[in-house]
């Protein structure tokens, strides 16, 4: 009898334990209100590494600048990439399950062809073809299984669908997205989740850095 009432309260202990931890999950801290991101891209260059010249204020630099893609914004061109998110119950993937889920978009136009023409495609061949959107993923969340965590970075890549008259244009769900090959696919995170964006770039069909974030006054 006293063997079954302590093996009674061990099982009983053992509950309060992991319903303790489970109660402890989504415990992180992070900004309830970042629910959008917007920015405006402006053309990339390459990063001066063996300065050639002295700007006025005497800080070293390089001449000329060099641009990564050969590619162009054209007097009314532009980028922009933005992101939307909210907690999804259930998922609007149709899974059944609950996810927190982030909508990427990313809008271009006026980009040209080296020769001044602007970017276009037929049948999805040409240069308005094979460009990219990529960047990383930073995920904290509140595992199921681990409990809270911060997951590895995370490379995400989608492609623009092949475009005309100069045009870029994308959206797609992160439930859609195939983010890593050692991840599921799609790949689903708690409701309760924070996510930082890094390094979202757009690349040329050849692969050359085209537009990452910034400001520009030219």
């Amino acid at each position: 009898m006293r063997t079954a009432l302590l093996t009674a309260m061990v099982i009983i202990l053992w509950y309060t334990f992991v319903a303790t931890n489970a109660s402890a999950q989504c415990a992180f801290n992070s900004a309830p209100k970042a629910k959008k991101l917007k920015l405006d891209m402006v053309r990339a260059f390459g990063e001066c590494t063996t300065s050639n010249a002295t700007t006025a204020a005497g800080v070293p630099a390089c001449v000329p600048p060099t641009p990564l893609s050969p590619f162009k914004f054209g007097s009314k061109g532009s980028c922009r990439f933005q992101t939307t998110s909210r907690p999804e119950i259930p998922c609007s993937d149709g899974s059944g399950e609950d996810c927190f889920n982030l909508i990427f978009q990313a809008k271009c136009k006026d980009i040209l062809e080296v020769g001044g023409d602007p970017i276009n495609s037929v049948e999805g061949v040409g240069s308005g073809a094979g460009w990219t959107l990529s960047g990383t993923l930073r995920m904290t969340t509140d595992d199921a299984s681990a409990g809270d965590v911060v997951i590895i970075d995370l490379p995400f890549g989608v492609q623009f669908p092949a475009s005309t008259k100069g045009k870029l244009k994308q959206r797609i769900r992160m439930t859609d997205l195939c983010i890593s090959n050692a991840l599921p696919c799609p790949y689903r995170v708690s409701p309760c989740s924070s996510i930082e964006i890094m390094k979202p770039k757009i690349f040329d069909p050849q692969g050359g850095e085209f537009a990452t974030p910034g400001s520009s006054a030219r």
